[in-house]
This record gives C-alpha cells, sequence and structure tokens, in this order.
C-alpha cells in the first residue's frame, strides 16, 4: 500500500491511510460554519432590536412632547451609530476568525487538554506540510486527535446558551412596541410625523380666530338722530356695512358686535 500524502487544499485527493486527516478537516471546518452562523443569528438580534427600539421612540416622541426636528436627529443618529456598532463591527472583527480552521483547533485544544496539540499540529500541517515531515506520523497524529474529541458535541465547542437571552430580549422589545402601538395608534403617530407641525397648526388656527373676529366687526347697527330743521324722527338701520349718510347736522350712533372694543369708527 503507498504512502504517499496529497495536500488537503483541493488540488488533489488522499488515499484512504490518510482518512483521519480528512475527519480532522472536516471537524474544524463544521465548527467555523457554526460559529459563523451563530455569530449571524447574534447581529441579527441586534439588528432587530435596535429596529424596534427605534419604532418604540418614534411612537411615544409625539406623546412626549419631543421637538419634531429633534426627534428626527435622534432617529438618524441613532441608527447610524447603532447599525455600525451591532452589525459592522462584529462582522468585521470576528468573521474571519470565525472562519479560521486553527483557532478552531486551538479551542478544541482548550476544552481537552490531553490532546497536547495534537489537533493544531494536525490542522495546521493539512494545510502546509514541511519538507521532510512523515506521512505516516502526521495520519497517526490526526487519529490520536480524533479519538481524542469522539465525545465532544459543536454545542460544547460553540454554545448558543448566549442566544437566548439575546432572543428572550429581543421578543421583549417587539412585545413593547406592539403595546405602544395600541395605546398610541398608528394613525396618531403617522399624524404627528408626516402631518403639518404644531406652530403650523396654530398659526392657521390663529389667522381663522382672526378672520372670524374681523367678520364680526361687520355686524353693525346705526341709529341717525336729524337735526330739528328737517322735522324726521330718529331712525334704526340694522346689519349695516358701516356707511353712514345724512344731512348736515345729522347724529350717528354706532353698535357694533365685536370680541373686543372698538376704540374709534
Amino acid at each position: 500500500m503507498s504512502d504517499r500524502f496529497v495536500r488537503l487544499d483541493g488540488r488533489g485527493v488522499s488515499g484512504g491511510m490518510h482518512e483521519d486527516l480528512h475527519r480532522v478537516v472536516r471537524l474544524v471546518e463544521a465548527l467555523a460554519r457554526r460559529e459563523r452562523l451563530l455569530l449571524l443569528v447574534r447581529v441579527s438580534l441586534r439588528a432587530l432590536r435596535l429596529a424596534l427600539g427605534l419604532v418604540f421612540f418614534a411612537l411615544v416622541a409625539g406623546p412626549l412632547g419631543v421637538d419634531k426636528p429633534a426627534a428626527a436627529a435622534v432617529l438618524v443618529l441613532v441608527a447610524g451609530v447603532g447599525a455600525w456598532s451591532s452589525v459592522v463591527v462584529p462582522l468585521r472583527r470576528f468573521w474571519r476568525a470565525a472562519g479560521d480552521r486553527l483557532s478552531q483547533a486551538r479551542r478544541i485544544e482548550e476544552l481537552r487538554p490531553d490532546l497536547r496539540g495534537r489537533m493544531v499540529v494536525a490542522v495546521s500541517r493539512a494545510a502546509d506540510r514541511g519538507a521532510g515531515e512523515s506521512d505516516v506520523m502526521l495520519n497517526r497524529v490526526a487519529r490520536k486527535a480524533m479519538e481524542g474529541v469522539a465525545d465532544l458535541a459543536p454545542g460544547e465547542v460553540h454554545p448558543v446558551g448566549f442566544l437566548r437571552t439575546s432572543a428572550f430580549l429581543t421578543a421583549l422589545s417587539a412585545v413593547a412596541v406592539v403595546v405602544t402601538l395600541g395605546w398610541v395608534g398608528p394613525s396618531r403617530a403617522a399624524d404627528w410625523w408626516w402631518g403639518p407641525d404644531a406652530s403650523v397648526a396654530a398659526a392657521a388656527a390663529a389667522h381663522r380666530d382672526v378672520r372670524e373676529e374681523t367678520a364680526s366687526v361687520g355686524d353693525l347697527s346705526l341709529r341717525y338722530v336729524y337735526p330739528e330743521y328737517t322735522g324726521l324722527e330718529p331712525y334704526e338701520v340694522r346689519n349695516s356695512t358701516g356707511e353712514a349718510h345724512g344731512p348736515p347736522g345729522t347724529i350717528v350712533h354706532v353698535t357694533a358686535r365685536v370680541a373686543e372694543v372698538v376704540e374709534a369708527a
């Protein structure tokens, strides 16, 4: 039987004598995929909590009396900083390390000190075998490494316990948003964000009030008291436009129904 060794980087196929080395590589690659998947789940939960927090603030900003431009600025700032810190930074920091075979091998060695470096040696030499190294010895090291991790579960290397807490916090945030949405009401929140500003509405209301008060000044009554030389009795004109006409010496009494005192006419 040939004792030939072929690299495990996709450029060749090793013989059956090196199956244990294949098993080592498959093990660390599976652990790398698991760690990356857990990282994606963790980042996704953080991003979802961030979105729920932004929705919650958008719902309560109006009832709390927050200024609309200030509320919009807070949303933009928190969304940008939160997305960077909860999504971009973790992926940039841990994604490459999670896919590193040697990192996975060292994690296994920490959990199984009895391996005495066999897992690290097998993984490192599978990718880059030095000249003069024995293929038989390398396969023996790989076999001993696999025997040492026969009872090792993936959850022992990369547990998911922390995700339960993260998922609980995310669910709690979702409940808070649903309750707040029922209290505030979607239409009320939408009107506050996309409706006219309070200052504009107040100015429009004041303008309407001024128009109404101005219109009420037109409700005038005129009472004419003619001079004696005319021989005419006093005469009253209701709902007048305010224009008065009479012979010289005529006295006109003006009665106005207004919200404020009329000082002059």
